[in-house]
């Protein structure tokens, strides 16, 4: 399959995070996003970063 730059909408619940930005990401983005969220590490292996702006 071909990869696009196409965007892809990201839609963020979580009441903890009221009104919080999330910058341009990537795919990697997604896993370290969702481990910030969960309060858990994200392993230095990954790539990507969180999409929260803090």
């Amino acid at each position: 399959t071909a990869h696009t730059s196409y965007p892809v909408p990201f839609i963020l619940v979580d009441d903890e995070r009221k009104g919080a930005k999330l910058r341009e990401g990537i795919l990697a983005d997604i896993a370290p996003t969702m481990l910030e969220m969960l309060g858990l590490p994200v392993p230095k292996e990954m790539e990507g970063k969180s999409l929260i702006i803090a």
